[in-house]
């Protein structure tokens, strides 16, 4: 009886719009990495983006901007394994989002793996071509 009571207050709450879901202090959260990215706060803003991961609560596109927003972070601290790691991550979750594909694109170039970038950016041709 008390399961029953407790999944009906739980009903209840969410249905009047009481009790918000998990994922919208992420929503927050993310919003917080990325404010502190823009200030420059780089080492904190991944250890943000890497918390607001590994807690799970966000939904699959908000992971994708989170893999590839710490992408940009690792990028500018010089980490180019790590950020080509976090936006393949992020094109595997949302396969259909330009970004990590220009950005790991980018890192491609900068470390000559030109035949790579060229793959990631005649992706986003194939999706966003141009008139």
């Amino acid at each position: 009886m008390i399961g029953f009571t407790a999944r009906l207050l739980v009903t209840t709450l969410l249905a009047a719009g009481l009790a918000a879901p998990a994922y919208a202090d992420s929503d927050s959260s993310l919003a917080a990495a990325r404010a502190a990215q823009d200030q420059g706060r780089t080492d904190d803003a991944i250890h943000l983006y890497s918390d607001l991961l590994a807690a799970r609560e966000l939904n699959e596109a908000a992971r994708a901007t989170a893999y590839n927003r710490r992408g940009i972070a690792y990028r500018a601290l010089g980490r180019l394994d790590a950020a080509v790691k976090d936006y393949s991550s992020a094109i595997r979750l949302k396969s259909d989002y330009p970004a990590p594909y220009n950005n790991r694109g980018n890192v491609y170039v900068q470390t000559g793996r030109y035949d790579a970038a060229i793959r990631d950016g005649s992706r986003i041709l194939s999706a966003y071509p141009i008139d």
